[in-house]
């Protein structure tokens, strides 16, 4: 049966793609994500006094995320299958990028006072790469 419109049934857990276009699916998935993150980036980033150049959400094969030299945030469209505090801890890693560029003693401090538990969340993110 093919349906004409898109639509997101969460009650029921289905999916209506009109001609099973992915396309939509994934252009769909990047809108959700892509409001939750952008308003959390803008958030940390006025905390942690810097600035960014555009948000970028793909399908990456080999990291959850990542910080250009340019300031360019990259987010993985896989965010959306992990819980919100890690999707939380992600945000305020890459974030500190901005700051700090390395992995630095002043980077770990930055992301610690505002994810206590950051390693526990290092830890989560490896299980659920698997």
């Amino acid at each position: 049966m093919e349906s004409e419109e898109f639509g997101v049934n969460p009650k029921f857990h289905v999916v209506l793609l009109p001609n099973n276009d992915l396309g939509m699916l994934k252009r769909w998935l990047k809108s959700q994500l892509g409001e939750g993150l952008e308003f959390k980036v803008r958030l940390f980033s006025s905390v942690f006094g810097v600035k960014y150049r555009k948000i970028y959400i793909r399908f990456q094969k080999t990291k959850w995320a990542s910080c250009s030299e340019k300031g360019n945030l990259s987010f993985n469209l896989m965010l959306m299958a992990l819980p919100e505090e890690l999707r939380d801890y992600i945000i305020i890693h890459e974030v500190a990028h901005l700051k700090f560029q390395k992995h630095s003693r002043a980077f770990w401090k930055l992301v610690r006072e505002y994810y206590p538990d950051y390693m526990r969340a290092r830890r989560g993110l490896r299980e659920y790469w698997r």
